[in-house]
């Protein structure tokens, strides 16, 4: 067993094994569960692919540090999807068709809005082990949310629903690519001041946005974008610390990934050497960077 992962056979690594022969995935493990917009109705269902994954909260044993429910590694359970299920989120919960292949019901809690939702992957209680979807990723919301009988849960993949749809996306591991970017910002600066901006990327998470920046100047001076991460000290624009700069009366675009907050915000800030009221700015999302749940 400790081939598949490289391990040398170090007795540390053997308990790995044992544990994993008696169904004990390591902590924040998943594998498989990819999600994709379903083809039959792209503008509510997902499906999600056969995998595995350990639980990340389980409300069958009570932690001596919490209430009704606990995180602690030694308390989660395996969950596993052996085939491919189709989750509705115009629809009410429903387990999900045994076999694989048919749709049921994934919504587990609101009314369906225009908002992130995050799918979970849940089992314990004696149930089989299914997806649902929920507005939420605040423990005692999601434990709420969990259909009766279930005990533990794993977030594998939030999406976005926008103007009565689920957004288009692609789903290569950690990484969502919108399958049609999005501008968030096409405006000039007012200043140099530094200024929030929310993208396209699920709330309620930290995500790694993965983003177009254009910068435009006119009247023949030099000008600087420099976009960060609200969690990172805010430093100002400078020929030397810019994500995109021009040189007088160009045009320039070019790519980042920068780290989001829980309500999808990074921080733009410009400069420019004459006239900043001139400097047009265009931030675009094309997707993000999601470790679901494998650090928290």
């Amino acid at each position: 067993m400790n081939r598949p992962f490289g391990l040398p056979n170090r007795s540390s690594e053997r308990v790995l094994d044992e544990r994993i022969a008696q169904g004990w995935l390591p902590r924040g493990w998943i594998d498989g569960l990819t999600i994709a917009n379903d083809t039959t109705d792209a503008t509510n269902d997902i499906s999600i692919s056969p995998g595995v994954c350990r639980s990340t909260v389980n409300k069958a044993y009570v932690s001596a540090y919490t209430q009704g429910y606990s995180t602690e590694a030694r308390h989660q359970r395996d969950i596993e999807i052996p085939a491919t299920i189709i989750k509705q989120l115009d629809v009410a919960w429903a387990p999900a068709v045994p076999g694989g292949g048919g749709r049921s019901g994934g919504r587990t809690n609101g009314a369906i809005s225009n908002t992130t939702w995050h799918v979970y992957a849940v089992g314990g209680g004696g149930m089989r082990d299914d997806v649902m979807l929920c507005d939420s990723v605040a423990q005692a919301t999601v434990l709420a949310a969990l259909p009766g009988g279930y005990t533990a849960y794993r977030r594998i993949a939030s999406v976005i629903r926008s103007s009565g749809a689920i957004l288009g996306f692609v789903q290569a591991g950690d990484r969502f690519d919108l399958k049609d970017s999005v501008l968030n910002h096409n405006n000039t600066l007012a200043d140099s001041n530094a200024f929030s901006l929310a993208l396209t990327v699920p709330n309620g998470i930290v995500v790694d946005a993965i983003l177009n920046v254009g910068l435009a100047h006119v009247g023949g001076s030099a000008a600087q974008i420099l976009i960060s991460a609200l969690s990172q000290t805010d430093e100002a624009a400078s020929t030397t610390n810019a994500t995109v700069c021009t040189n007088g009366n160009s045009t320039f675009i070019g790519s980042a990934v920068v780290r989001t907050n829980t309500s999808g915000q990074i921080r733009v800030r410009g400069a420019a050497s004459a006239g900043i009221a001139n400097a047009g700015v265009q931030v675009r999302t094309r997707g993000w960077f999601d470790h679901r749940g494998k650090d928290n």
